[in-house]
């Protein structure tokens, strides 16, 4: 008679090339150990499955071509397999050993259930494992908490960050091929098993997505989605019962975290998520309505950039307020009350670097102590001619132009007038000394 289970191993047995170090868990497939490899030097985990689940030789030849089939999935979120040794009788899958973890299952032992936010970053993670698997032809067949590892990990910039990665890829169909009779369905795996499944039908990568909702469920609320304590009232509630909404266990979830967990756990197959991949991007736009951090790097706050920045970027510089604006421009170099800022004219560009506009020759000239000159147009000149002076303000280029010319033409008119008064004098003179 074939023993249903071994005893545990004792640290130092060899199997092939690795020597056992210490029994991690026993699950209703196998035990697992931690192991080394003697040629690498790597630690690894070993994965002995039961005697009699693979002394018959169609096991045990199916067994070798799935463990093929997992060995070509490298993925982030995905348990590496490295290497499947043993013979009849005796079989390992040689594995990733995760180091520092604990599974999905073991986690919400402890803590109940998980914040809607981690929850949806978590099954994130597995959907793009699984997603990597079914674009290889890959099906799960028993996506579980059980079946979730949870690293951590510490950051010195974020502080603790968690990494999911799903394990025991076809486990399910190595040792029961493409269908399971009900008396091969055990609660642990029947509360997340899809309709199709449990009604002996083959699957595709849609069953992985129902199991991957199911896992949600759990993950959101803390209890599966048909609580129920035997395996014939769970198979007839997967294939007629309406589950309750996560927000009816737990107020505060999201409408539209409800309404994805529907889409997940459909009863129908065509009514779910193609794929993992599908169901990757799905969580993926979910949590970004869930994360305030994610929100605030999508729809970035503009702020104003002071000048000076903007004149050591290479950024071209923004334009400047009206200047008809009674606010001051944040980009002036001078207070507006100075008599040396420029105002910009609207529809000039604002400069490339902020300097103090050059004094105009005209605003010096009252300030210098000179003496008044005799060709100076006086006041009552300039009345004749219809101007009046007026004193040097602050203003645009082209106001300081005009001040200037005015200038100009009225000390030319003042010449003129001295030339004529002199030489009607001169007329004066000659005629008195002719007569």
């Amino acid at each position: 008679m074939i023993p249903s289970q071994r005893p545990p191993l004792a640290p130092g047995t060899p199997i092939g090339k690795y020597v056992v170090e210490s029994l991690l868990g026993e699950g209703g497939n196998g035990a697992v150990y931690a192991g080394l490899d003697t040629v690498l030097g790597r630690r690894v985990a070993l994965k002995l499955l039961h005697p009699q689940l693979v002394y018959d030789p169609h096991i045990a030849g199916r067994f070798r071509q799935e463990a093929q089939a997992m060995a070509q999935l490298n993925h982030p979120h995905v348990v590496t397999v490295h290497d499947l040794v043993g013979d009849q009788g005796t079989w390992a899958i040689v594995m990733e050993l995760v180091e520092g973890g604990e599974t999905l299952a073991s986690l919400l032992k402890r803590e109940g259930r998980l914040a809607p936010l981690r929850a949806v970053r978590l099954m994130k993670q597995t959907a793009a494992g699984l997603g990597h698997a079914h674009g290889r032809g890959v099906v799960h067949r028993d996506v579980k908490p059980a079946n979730v590892m949870i690293v951590r990990h510490a950051s010195p910039l974020s502080g603790s960050t968690e990494t999911a990665k799903i394990s025991d890829f076809g486990i399910a169909r190595l040792l029961h091929g493409e269908k399971r009779t009900q008396g091969q369905l055990t609660l642990g795996t029947l509360w997340y098993l899809a309709p199709e499944q449990a009604q002996s039908s083959s699957v595709d990568a849609r069953a992985d997505v129902y199991a991957l909702g199911a896992t949600l469920y759990e993950a959101l609320t803390g209890r599966v989605v048909f609580p129920y304590d035997n395996v014939a009232r769970v198979l007839a509630a997967a294939l007629a019962e309406v589950p309750a909404p996560p927000s009816s266990l737990v107020p505060g979830i999201a409408p539209a975290l409800d309404e994805l967990v529907r889409r997940f756990i459909a009863k129908r197959p065509e009514d779910r998520p193609s794929n993992g991949e599908e169901a990757r991007a799905l969580l993926e736009q979910l949590e970004a309505t869930l994360d305030p951090a994610a929100l605030a790097r999508a729809t970035p706050s503009v702020q104003p950039v002071p000048y000076a920045a903007l004149a050591a970027s290479s950024r071209p510089p923004q334009a400047p307020p009206s200047p008809y604006s009674p606010q001051a421009s944040p980009y002036s170099a001078q207070p507006p009350s100075s008599p040396h800022t420029q105002r910009a004219s609207p529809t000039s560009p604002a400069p490339a670097i902020a300097t103090p506009a050059p004094t105009p020759f005209g605003a010096l000239v009252p300030s210098m102590p000179t003496p008044p000159s005799p060709l100076a147009p006086s006041t009552s000149a300039a009345t004749a001619l219809g101007t009046t002076p007026a004193p040097y303000s602050s203003g645009d280029a082209s106001a300081q132009s005009h001040r200037i010319g005015l200038f100009v033409g009225v000390g030319v008119v003042a010449l003129v007038s001295v030339g004529c008064l002199a030489s009607a004098f001169m007329c004066v003179v000659t005629g008195y000394f002719n007569h």
